[in-house]
């Protein structure tokens, strides 16, 4: 039929175009000549981040282990869902550790902040789980 004839026709097409342009970068015949040495792009290595090692940490609380809500919906006056994150209410605080005699840097949920003011940092990292030697 009329259609199978003109679908033939376009993929004749694409393939005799994908072929030209395959031998314009061919080294045989042409006046483009490849490089001997390859070309890198990849940046050069810095040596201030290389001796400086810097991670993102994931955006959860260190005492309670509360982490971002990412099931979460926005429904729009139209009712469309769309997805959202909720996260958690992270804030760095430095605590005095009495136990261990000096501060202990969390990052910390409003919950858990709320926890250790009602148990005290021993009685919170203990009911949790967490030791506060390694911070």
């Amino acid at each position: 039929t009329r259609s199978t004839m003109v679908r033939a026709m376009a993929v004749f097409t694409a393939l005799f175009a994908l072929v030209a342009s395959a031998s314009a970068f061919s080294s045989s015949g042409s006046s483009f000549t490849a490089h001997s040495t390859p070309v890198s792009f990849a940046a050069p290595r810095s040596t201030r981040t290389a001796a400086r090692e810097v991670s993102m940490r994931a955006r959860f609380c260190d005492l309670t282990g509360k982490r971002p809500n990412r099931q979460a919906m926005a429904v729009t006056f139209s009712h469309k869902r769309n997805k959202k994150v909720q996260a958690v209410n992270l804030q760095k605080k430095k605590l005095w550790w009495p136990e261990g005699d000096r501060y202990v840097t969390l990052r910390i949920s409003t919950k858990g902040l709320r926890t250790v003011e009602k148990y005290g940092i021993d009685k919170a990292a203990k009911k949790y789980g967490l030791d506060l030697a390694s911070f």
